[in-house]
């Protein structure tokens, strides 16, 4: 029985989704670099209310960030060079994601990925920000958007319901996107944000329900 087919379960709590969550390797992957983050932060000292500037842009841009990703990204159509085939493992297990949404294996960040932000996160702030402490500030804050992204991909895949208003527009949100139209609604985390901005947020009634919502592009999934 495939996880398409197998039947959700009901009265699912939030802490039994919770011990699911923390048997995958990302958010492990991504607690290390948020825990290191912080208790470098802390050692360092020398605060600064300039530290806060750099994580506001990005937490108000965020939304954006998911946008622009998910797009350009995860939706990467894979292209014919000569003899080469230009793809990506996020592209591949993306497609693979979308052709098994109850798949929740394939919800999180695949760990190869992981493993070179791993490195990135903690490396590439401390060569841009003028300060040690602003780097890992920042870094903190990528941090912590990491596990809210992940928890809130993987919540909406669950067979947790939701209950609270803002989880529910956001639950709507991207099963619209895996059940509707794939070339709408983008956001993960938040919904009418990015997506009203760039124009992917319509009425459901009015868009037709995509025949390759389960099979991006009309092509074999690898």
């Amino acid at each position: 029985m495939t996880t398409l087919e197998r039947p959700a379960r009901r009265g699912v709590t939030l802490n039994e989704v919770g011990r699911e969550f923390w048997r995958h390797p990302s958010p492990w992957m991504i607690a290390t670099i948020l825990v290191g983050a912080l208790v470098a932060r802390v050692a360092v000292g020398d605060w600064r209310l300039s530290d806060l500037l750099a994580p506001a842009v990005f937490v108000a841009l965020f939304p954006v960030i998911e946008w622009l990703v998910h797009v350009f990204v995860l939706h990467w159509r894979p292209r014919q060079v000569g003899s080469v085939t230009v793809d990506t493992l996020l592209a591949r297990k993306h497609r693979e994601h979308h052709a098994d949404p109850r798949d929740i294996p394939l919800v999180f960040i695949p760990w190869q990925t992981m493993a070179v932000l791993m490195v990135v996160t903690p490396v590439l702030p401390l060569l841009v920000f003028p300060t040690v402490g602003q780097a890992l500030t920042f870094s903190a804050t990528v941090g912590v958007a990491g596990i809210v992204y992940e928890w809130t991909h993987y919540l909406v895949h669950s067979d947790y319901k939701p209950r609270s208003r803002p989880f529910k527009a956001v639950y709507r949100h991207h099963r619209l996107h895996h059940f509707k139209n794939e070339n709408y609604w983008m956001t993960v985390t938040t919904a009418n944000s990015a997506d009203r901005l760039f124009g992917t947020n319509p009425d459901p009634a009015t868009v037709p329900t995509s025949p390759t919502a389960k099979n991006l592009h009309g092509g074999p999934v690898r």
